[in-house]
């Protein structure tokens, strides 16, 4: 509610002009400095009255392991359960008590189910059957978040299609965009905020995780982030994140997932008619080879267009600096 009273503000003239509500994002309740890993839209789709599961794939560069908390910030008075069992029983018992307290208590209710859960697509099928029976009236909502482990635990060729019917929506996390960007830094004092996209799009990529390290200065002033941000730039991703692991942050630090994101790096277009080709050249088989694509592609960290992968600018750059220091 807190995110839909801020979209209040607005007239409908001026969000039609002022915001691509596909990535207008806005900031954690009551910490401008943070931004939320969610769109506007991908928000309003959690709730949507025909949405019954939203499944959410990313990493923690999309920061998808505090989506719990910026919706338990955001819904503040309603009822949200983070999910914290490994066993499916268990979880089933979580479902029917949150939906049993949504209907009973007339409040509109969630349960998140965070990515180091070891969830499968049986335990969507099962929280869709549960909330499917609930009444008309009951505002009751599933979010399941999943990272590359998650889509690797999927059985041999999984596509995101197999769990997107009957009430359930599935999206990819991803970067935020230039405007969103510049609107945030808006919102943070700084002005002038277009001068400082082209060293956030180098040093960030506009990974959402990424940005909030980029803007964490001591100072609340708007000057002092732009200092720094200047002072950073030209720098190299080591000097700037001197304690990150950044492919760790990406998730494409398993040795699969580097094969693949090179093959991509090496071979600009890379498409289903040549998919065997390029594979065989990495040593792995087709089937491994698909599987960490999918992996890759539904983190965010590759994108799919008319039937083509392309690789994030920013992943491709992270790849070539670390192998050029091997």
């Amino acid at each position: 509610k807190q995110i839909e009273e801020k979209m209040m503000h607005f007239s409908e003239r001026e969000i039609k002009k002022a915001l691509d509500l596909g990535s207008h994002r806005v900031s954690f309740p009551g910490n401008q400095r943070r931004i939320s890993p969610l769109t506007f839209l991908q928000n309003q789709q959690i709730f949507d009255p025909n949405n019954i599961i939203s499944v959410f794939f990313g990493n923690k560069a999309s920061d998808i392991e505090h989506i719990p908390e910026f919706l338990t910030l955001s819904l503040k008075g309603e009822k949200v359960l983070v999910n914290t069992t490994n066993e499916i029983s268990l979880f089933k018992r979580r479902v029917v008590e949150t939906l049993t307290y949504s209907s009973t208590e007339k409040t509109r209710s969630l349960i998140v189910i965070p990515s180091f859960i070891p969830w499968t697509k049986e335990w969507i099928d099962e929280a869709r059957l549960i909330i499917a029976r609930k009444s008309p009236n009951c505002d009751f909502h599933a979010v399941f978040l999943g990272d590359y482990s998650s889509v690797l635990s999927f059985p041999q060729g999984f596509q995101v299609e197999q769990i997107k019917n009957n009430g359930v929506t599935a999206s990819t996390l991803k970067p935020v965009s230039e405007d969103a960007t510049e609107r945030w830094l808006q919102e943070l004092g700084i002005v002038d905020a277009k001068k400082f996209l082209n060293i956030l799009k180098d040093v960030t990529g506009f990974w959402p995780t990424l940005l909030q390290k980029t803007i964490s200065v001591e100072s609340k002033r708007a000057d002092a982030i732009e200092s720094h941000l200047l002072e950073i730039e030209g720098k190299s991703l080591k000097q700037i994140f001197p304690e990150e692991d950044l492919p760790s942050m990406l998730n494409i630090e398993r040795s699969q997932a580097i094969h693949v994101l090179k093959s991509l790096i090496k071979h600009p277009g890379l498409n289903e008619a040549i998919l065997s080709i390029y594979a065989s050249e990495t040593g792995l088989p087709i089937e491994e080879f698909r599987k960490h694509l999918t992996a890759c592609e539904l983190v965010g960290v590759i994108t799919k267009s008319k039937e083509t992968w392309r690789i994030d600018d920013f992943v491709s750059k992270l790849i070539a600096a670390n192998s050029a220091g091997e």
